[in-house]
């Protein structure tokens, strides 16, 4: 660590100290997005952001200062009710049977959950979630916390793997198990159901939330197949894998005239706000001829169909609607004809039985999660190791140029080009 901090002032030029809470909360950063749960909780540990409440700071990340996924079910992710035989699904009686609470959990019938969200602030913060305002004990309140959202984002980090870690198994029901109990922002609901629990407009967070769940869908039916279940694979496509054409000729349908009803109220969708699911998962109007629907959604279409910067309330437009419709509709027949082959594995189509095209599927999935989760695309500290080599690199080529001496006919050299590190 003092290495690197000794490189970024020799580089930069910069006398003023690197201010080493920074530096770690980088690295732990970093260790967090690459999956590295031991090493990151160890690295809190030891460095100091455990018992200095220096995450708790204004400083802090948001992605790092809230816990921001803390959901209903506060459960560890070894308390969660998933069924691992394919072909299987769960009936109306264990979906409605409850999911076990952080109560429970402390009664010793779970593992112990994940603890509840703080809140970013200071000793105001801490009055209101019950720590009393003192002096005396701020600064124990402030490590007590501390640890906590640390052993938060490690459990979290835990989910996230065994996802990843059930889909390149060749379990993605269990990933969907997962993702529907600890992360709902990142799919949508299953389209199996006679209404469709989608909204009317094609917002983009929730048009990438219903491809993500059908690259889930299909991978679970070629599972099936890849099993010799063909049975049940057979009953499962046309259960769910047909209802996304139903969902894409809906969104084509009503965006044609969500202009008319611009000032139509905003109703709540499934993914609304993409952040604590205390506050988002609300039941969305499904696409089911209600004469409403047309116009729902309709003002922040209004607002956001222009922006084309990928935010979650954007309209996808209707060309891409299209586009993803047809690649829908064949990988629908590619995934259905392999049904007909007596070994799929020496068929024309076994690429869609590969461990590349699980990793390929684990690695979207992280990524989502992710995304929900407030973290950046690129971890915080490659970004910056990037813009360092880079700026150097210009700097180094710049200080070259001027102190190229002058040619022997006495004309002006032509100044270097910088040389710019291929990122």
């Amino acid at each position: 660590m003092s290495a690197l901090r000794g490189e970024m002032q020799s580089r930069t030029g910069s006398t003023k100290p690197v201010d080493p809470s920074s530096l770690h909360m980088l690295v732990y950063s970093y260790l967090l997005h690459t999956n590295c749960g031991r090493t990151a909780k160890a690295f809190a540990r030891t460095s100091g952001l455990a018992s200095s409440g220096r995450l708790l700071s204004s400083d802090a990340p948001p992605y790092l200062s809230a816990a921001a996924n803390t959901i209903d079910e506060d459960v560890s992710v070894d308390a969660v009710p998933v069924s691992k035989a394919k072909g299987k699904e769960k009936t109306q009686a264990d979906a409605a049977a409850p999911s076990p609470t952080h109560s429970a959990a402390r009664q010793g019938a779970y593992a112990p959950g994940v603890v509840k969200g703080s809140t970013r602030g200071g000793a105001a913060s801490m009055a209101h979630d019950g720590f009393p305002d003192s002096g005396g004990s701020s600064d124990y309140q402030g490590a007590e916390r501390a640890s906590e959202l640390i052993d938060h984002h490690v459990e979290y980090l835990r989910i996230r793997q065994s996802i990843c870690a059930s889909i390149e198994a060749g379990e993605p029901e269990v990933a969907m198990d997962l993702l529907s109990t600890y992360f709902r922002a990142v799919l949508i609901p299953p389209p199996s159901s006679e209404n469709l629990a989608v909204s009317s407009l094609p917002f983009r967070r929730e048009f990438e939330a219903t491809l993500l769940r059908f690259r889930l869908d299909t991978q679970y039916y070629v599972e099936l197949i890849a099993n010799h279940q063909e049975l049940d694979a057979l009953q499962f496509g046309q259960r769910t894998l047909w209802r996304y054409p139903e969902i894409f000729e809906g969104w084509l349908e009503h965006s044609l005239g969500f202009g008319a009803a611009s000032c139509a109220p905003r109703a709540a969708t499934h993914l609304e706000g993409a952040a604590p699911a205390r506050e988002l998962h609300k039941p969305a109007t499904a696409l089911n001829g209600n004469g409403a629907a047309s116009g729902r959604d309709a003002k922040a279409a209004g607002n956001g169909v222009n922006d084309g910067d990928g935010d979650g309330d954007s309209i996808v437009p209707r060309e891409e609607l299209k586009m993803k419709r047809a690649e829908i509709m064949q990988h629908i027949t590619d995934v259905a004809a392999l049904v007909a082959y007596p070994d799929p594995r020496k068929s024309t189509l076994a690429h869609l039985l590969s461990q590349d095209r699980r990793r390929e599927l684990a690695a979207a999935v992280n990524e989502a999660i992710l995304t929900s989760m407030r973290f950046p695309r690129e971890p915080a500290l490659v970004t910056l190791i990037r813009q360092l080599a880079t700026t150097s690199a210009y700097l180094v080529g710049y200080r070259s140029s001027a102190r190229s001496p002058a040619s022997p006919s006495g004309d002006r050299p032509r100044p270097r080009q910088p040389w710019v590190l291929d990122t």
